[in-house]
Order: structure tokens, then C-alpha cells, then sequence
């Protein structure tokens, strides 16, 4: 079985890791993506992130239809901060006869460098850096090792690559201009978030709980 798996914190969820996750199964021919729920982003700096139980509710209830797209909450029963070398070993350890790729965003790049065993995630597992509109980064110019940016490869829509471990890829996606901090913004202005930004069971999740708002 070959499996994405799509990291973040997912504070929301929202359309636009929807269509990353459903473009990048169609590409590379997945069977199925996870949706790997951090519990302590190491990157995420002061910001204070909603509490993994919420985020990792939405992202449940925003799978209910999706029938390839799993939530994972390997990582929020694992102590300390969310590393996603430890996840693909341990992927890779508990299921020997699958092959995984961590999905991930291009604005992710600019702190490879601060990834743990960062020349070995390279080394050793599959990578795709999804390339969106006004986002893009070459990794030549990263803090890295500079054979590890010159191994990857530029993948466009239509086309079919393989995973491989070792193999890191580009993808440019036209992927919707959504974003969660700009969702955390609206619904603290209180607005309520659009069906057009998170599925519509995120949109009464994040009502009823009440996440974002200034008082929350």
C-alpha cells in the first residue's frame, strides 16, 4: 500500500488541505493519505495552538466522506513535541510492506534546517514540498546540505511519480487561497467561517465550541 502522510496542526482544517491531499493521491497514485494531527508543533513559536482533541475533531468530521483520507492521532499519544522523522520511522517499522511520503507545505521549507536529523529525513524517506501560488521556495537556497536540495525533482500536474525513499519532490498546485491563520482572524472578528474556506461540519464544529473567538 503506498500512503501520503499529510502533517499539521490543522488549527482548523480547512478546503485548501483537502485539495493538497486529494491532487497529491491522484499524482503519485496513493491508496491513502493520513492525516497526521501534530500534538506540539517544535516550529510553531509563541503561538498558542487549539487543543489537540478539538483540532483533531474537526479533521475527523471533515474525513466523514472522504473514504482514502484517514485522520491519524499517532502523534498526540506520543510525549513531547511532534517530529516527523520519529512518525515515518515508526510508520515505516509498524507497516514493513508500505511505502509512505510526508506531504507538506512550501512555507515548511524555509525551516528544514531546524527539523530533527533533518539530512537523514532526506536521506532515508520520501518527501513532497507542495509548491502553491506566491509560496514557492527552492530548496538550493535553504540551510541544508546543498546535494540533498539538488536531488529534488520538480513535479507538475498530470504527472505520475514514484515513491521512492530518498526522493524528495517540488509540486506546484493551484491550491485555494485559504489559510488557517486567515480563518483564526475572521471568526476572532467575528465572523462566521465560509463553507467555501472549511467543510460545513468544521464550520458548526468551530461555532459550537466556540474556537477563535477573542474570549475563547
Amino acid at each position: 500500500m503506498k500512503v501520503g502522510v499529510l502533517g499539521g496542526t490543522f488549527d482548523p482544517v480547512h478546503v485548501g488541505h483537502l485539495y493538497i491531499a486529494r491532487q497529491i493521491r491522484e499524482s503519485f497514485e496513493l491508496d491513502r493519505v493520513l492525516f497526521m494531527v501534530a500534538k506540539q508543533p517544535p516550529h510553531k513559536g509563541s503561538r498558542c495552538v487549539s487543543q489537540s482533541f478539538h483540532r483533531y475533531s474537526m479533521v475527523v468530521l471533515a474525513l466523514l466522506d472522504k473514504r482514502d483520507f484517514l485522520a491519524s492521532g499517532m502523534e498526540l499519544l506520543r510525549k513531547g513535541p511532534s517530529y516527523t522523522i520519529e512518525t515515518l520511522q515508526q510508520l515505516r517499522d509498524d507497516n514493513p510492506s508500505d511505502q509512505f511520503c510526508f506531504i507538506g507545505g512550501s512555507d515548511s521549507c524555509k525551516e528544514l534546517h531546524l527539523w530533527k536529523d533533518c539530512d537523514k529525513l532526506f536521506r532515508e524517506h520520501c518527501l513532497v514540498f507542495v509548491q502553491r501560488p506566491g509560496a514557492e521556495v527552492s530548496l538550493d537556497g535553504l540551510e541544508i546540505a546543498p546535494e540533498l536540495g539538488r536531488r529534488a525533482i520538480a513535479v507538475s500536474e498530470g504527472d505520475s511519480p514514484h515513491i521512492l525513499p530518498g526522493r524528495t519532490y517540488l509540486v506546484r498546485l493551484n491550491a485555494p487561497p485559504v489559510s488557517s491563520t486567515e480563518i483564526r482572524r475572521l471568526v476572532a472578528l467575528g465572523e462566521c467561517p465560509s463553507h467555501e474556506h472549511v467543510p460545513e461540519r468544521v464550520s458548526g464544529y468551530i461555532e459550537k465550541y466556540q474556537l477563535y473567538h477573542e474570549d475563547s
